[in-house]
């Protein structure tokens, strides 16, 4: 299965900043704390609620809830049960900012970030084109759509490089992994078959619905991957104009 991903993300494209100060609102934890583990916990959660609801307006850093991405496309696996091709354009996703943080760790010599959050939904809502096949029918289409993943507990990884810009030390996200499993998830697309075959339009639907499973593990690898690349680029916009040092106490 191949997948192509396009990110409508000017908003966070670096441009030359001076260095900022961590915004007030933000938890900062000590590297020193014997109780690293628990701040980075609520610093982390307390991060996701203000970034997704306000953003942060002194870094030009806008809501991330909704999110958009321009484009996720999803080659076919033929030996899948689930063998679709799959285009989604205008994306946008919702639900970052409802979030629960369950644990985190950051490993200081090797500075990698790992933490797992769980939303209770997370909603996908774009415009579709489809073709191929779900178990032995044949589906094609294009429309609006809407994919809803329930309970979705995701798996962040981090991995960063410190860098010096003018007499400051900075963090830079180098690469990002984000990995989940869901509760349950739920299909919507709408104008299948184009709108010629209304009757087996319903059958699909209810197909589709009934083995989300299989739906849901073909669409994993472009989900997990774009919400990576997100991610990384929501965290940078961050890590490369704000200092180590007014990020974490104790450096």
């Amino acid at each position: 299965m191949s997948v192509y991903i396009l990110f409508g993300i000017s908003a966070f494209c670096l441009r030359p900043v001076i260095a900022h100060q961590f915004p007030e609102n933000f938890l900062r934890c000590n590297l020193k704390d014997t109780n690293l583990d628990q701040c980075l916990v609520r610093a982390i959660e307390n991060a996701l609620h203000i970034i997704g609801n306000t953003g942060i307006p002194s870094l030009n850093l806008p809501s991330i809830d909704p999110i958009g991405v321009s484009n996720i496309q999803i080659g076919a696996d033929g030996s899948s049960a689930v063998n679709i091709v799959q285009q989604y354009k205008n994306i946008s996703i919702f639900g970052l900012s409802d979030v629960k943080v369950e644990k985190a760790h950051y490993d200081q010599h090797k500075k990698i970030l790992n933490f797992t959050a769980e939303h209770p939904v997370l909603s996908q809502e774009a415009k579709y084109n489809i073709t191929g096949k779900v178990l032995i029918l044949s589906v094609y289409g294009n429309g609006d759509s809407i994919i809803t993943l329930k309970k979705p507990r995701i798996t962040h990884v981090a991995y960063f490089k410190e860098y010096t810009k003018g007499d400051k030390r900075y963090f830079r996200v180098e690469d990002y992994s984000a990995t989940y499993t869901i509760q349950g998830a739920h299909f919507v697309f709408e104008n299948m078959f184009n709108g010629a075959e209304k009757t087996l339009s319903g059958i699909v639907s209810k197909l589709i619905n009934e083995n989300w499973q299989l739906i849901a593990e073909e669409v994993r690898g472009g989900v997990q991957k774009a919400y990576g690349q997100l991610c990384m680029a929501t965290a940078n916009r961050i890590f490369e104009t704000v200092p180590i040092d007014e990020i974490f106490l104790g450096w």
